[in-house]
């Protein structure tokens, strides 16, 4: 009996000392637990009532701030939106101040209207390996009008690629620091007892104002054109469509490019496109990293042979003025830094006539003069560029523009559309069924209406118009 103990106690011990062992062997095969960044242990909670609610803050980007942004756009591998990500570090500006404005220069800040300037440097260098970290800082120097400095804002952020991702490693440690560095830089503005105290002195006491009764109500857009037809869905078809009107670094806006998008989505899906064939682009969603993504890897992965996709684009065009090519400007772009920071028309078309696709309309409410209107131009340059270069159109392209190369593009303010976008929906609702009837259609009507602001405009269309989008 005693000797069935001893046999019973070894086992036991045997037992014991083999799940140990497994348990060891298992704890070197798991990833270390996740190190929280401690340069945000000590941040304060954001408050609900921001400090400065009633303050215009202009910002501006330095060129630092724009390699590094550039760099993270060539740096993705479809790991992460490089826009996004640069986006929600900086959207503590506009979600603490009244209003936030993307000026060029610290001297603008007084015609922008500001009460104070932010000038923003930020770096990156995202891990090369699995032994490194990502690494961002970024400094705020907060500045008062006349460009004295109120305070100097300095954050830092580390983080690891996330190797236990089941996808995007790379892209959620990218993310995870830019979360980091902008919450510590929310926290210090917050927390900036200098920049508080000057926003008080600016205050000071405000005399009593008479009060204004019976103001005139608000001036209300008119609702955009509706589709008064409905075809059957065709479930291949494919739409991108971009909306912008507002720019991070340009101060000229695209009036009503945003309501053009979402009032020709809306005839899109009369068309039959589905819902979910549909990207809309519109704002900070519309940078150019979003454009080359969706043009030049969602379209191609899913069209088909029987296809018919449509590139919609409502905001600002650019020529290059040395080479003359025409550039789409995304919602980041530089007019003075075209090449790296904006999307040539000669590459859309080539995209886009490289897709397995049975037909391809393109539409543009942009202009390439730099003359004004949905134009643009480098800072110091003369419009009109010689001569436009938007590339040859494949044959599989259909192209609808809203101007002829040397004309400005311009919007009717009593519609809250740009002419070419107003009038080719209305040519849809009227039963023009074929590209060519749609600009037989809208030309007269473009043009009338430029010539009562004393201009010309001229819609182009290029390729086949003949056939029917119904």
């Amino acid at each position: 009996m005693v000797f069935h103990l001893d046999i019973m106690r070894m086992m036991m011990k045997t037992t014991a000392c083999s799940l140990l062992a497994l348990a060891i062997l298992a704890a070197g095969c798991m990833p270390p637990p996740q190190r929280e960044n401690a340069w945000t242990s000590a941040i304060p909670a954001t408050s609900t009532a921001s400090p400065y609610a009633d303050v215009t803050v202009a910002v501006v980007y330095t060129a630092n701030t724009k390699n590094a942004l550039d760099y993270l756009r060539r740096s993705t591998y479809g790991q992460f939106d490089a826009d996004a990500v640069f986006a929600g570090i900086f959207s503590t500006f506009d979600r603490n101040f009244n209003r936030a404005v993307r000026i060029q220069k610290t001297e603008q800040g007084v015609a922008a209207g500001a009460d104070v300037v932010i000038v923003v440097d930020y770096y990156a260098a995202l891990a090369t390996t699995k032994f490194t970290t990502h690494k961002m800082d970024a400094t705020a120097a907060v500045l008062a009008p006349d460009g004295s400095e109120i305070d100097r804002l300095v954050v830092h952020a580390e983080s690891r690629t996330s190797w236990t991702a089941v996808s995007r490693p790379m892209g959620i440690g990218v993310e995870q620091g830019a979360k980091d560095l902008g919450a510590q830089l929310e926290g210090k503005l917050l927390a900036s007892s200098k920049l508080q105290d000057f926003v008080k002195s600016r205050k000071g006491t405000p005399s009593p104002r008479p009060v204004v009764t019976n103001l005139p109500p608000a001036p209300t857009l008119p609702a955009s054109p509706s589709p008064t037809f409905s075809s059957s869905e065709r479930p291949n078809d494919l739409a991108v469509i971009v909306g912008i009107e507002s720019y991070s670094d340009i101060a000229s806006k695209a009036p009503y490019a945003e309501r053009d998008a979402d009032a020709f989505k809306a005839h899109i899906r009369a068309l039959g496109v589905p819902e979910r064939n549909i990207v809309l682009l519109k704002g900070s969603k519309a940078g150019r990293a979003s454009l080359e993504k969706n043009i030049e890897s969602w379209l191609p992965r899913l069209a088909k042979p029987e296809s018919r996709v449509y590139f919609y684009f409502s905001g600002h065009g650019a020529p290059d003025v040395k080479t003359g090519q025409a550039y789409l400007v995304p919602w980041d772009g530089d007019p003075n830094f075209l090449e790296n920071t904006a999307y040539p028309v000669a590459r859309l078309y080539k995209k886009l006539g490289e897709l397995p696709a049975k037909q391809v309309l393109v539409a543009m409410d942009s202009c390439f003069s730099g003359a004004g209107g949905r134009s643009v131009l480098a800072s110091g340059a003369r419009p009109l560029v010689g001569k436009i270069d938007a590339g040859v159109a494949p044959a599989k392209l259909t192209v609808l523009a809203a101007s002829a190369s040397n004309e400005i593009s311009g919007s009717l303010d009593d519609k809250g559309h740009g002419a070419f976008t107003y009038f080719l929906l209305q040519g849809l609702d009227a039963g023009k069924m074929t590209p060519k009837a749609i600009t037989d259609y809208l030309t007269p009507r473009v043009q009338d209406e430029a010539r009562r602001l004393n201009r010309d405009q001229t819609p182009q269309l290029m390729g086949d118009g003949s056939w029917s989008l119904r």
